[in-house]
């Protein structure tokens, strides 16, 4: 939980979990005592500016999640170039798509079904779920993904479950 008792993933460039702006620096504080790191004030780039600054080469690596950027938004051109002078593409997804094609690192994720956690809609509603089946093949879920890139990079503080990502 954060300081006003709702909890997303805080994945908006100018946005701390909860929908609390970067720039709040009481917030910005709340979390770096949390995540035992310090977090920058200026907010990072959003979709628009990421394909601006991978086209610019100044963007040199992207990890999309359960995205299909080629396929779900507009100006699918300037989205392909951009992609095309990254030097590292990471797509997670369960579905073999346009962007997949693109990547140099195809990892398969989990759908909604094969794993436990949360999404957050556009209201910011939080809407739970449980793993109902086990991912197929080689899929993992996000969790499970993003543990062992943890460990990859030589980090030892993997998460393990999603009880201890909400604490």
């Amino acid at each position: 939980n954060n300081q006003n008792g709702s909890m997303d993933m805080g994945t908006v460039p100018d946005y701390l979990p909860g929908r609390v702006s970067i720039r709040d620096e009481s917030a910005r504080k709340y979390w770096e005592q949390k995540w035992k790191t310090t977090l920058s004030p200026d907010p990072g780039l959003n979709l628009a500016q990421m394909f601006i600054e991978a086209k610019k080469e100044n963007l040199k690596a992207l990890y999309i999640m359960g995205e299909n950027p080629l396929k779900s938004l507009p100006q699918k051109e300037e989205i392909k170039a951009g992609l095309e002078d990254l030097e590292l593409l990471i797509i997670q997804d369960i579905l073999n798509n346009e962007t997949a094609a693109m990547a140099d690192v195809v990892l398969p994720g989990a759908a909604f079904s094969e794993k436990s956690g949360s999404f957050t809609n556009m209201e910011g509603r939080i809407q739970s779920f449980e793993k109902i089946v086990s991912p197929p093949g080689k899929a993992k879920s996000d969790l499970d993904i993003l543990d062992l890139l943890i460990e990859k990079v030589g980090n030892s503080k993997k998460y393990e479950s999603i009880e201890k990502i909400r604490t």
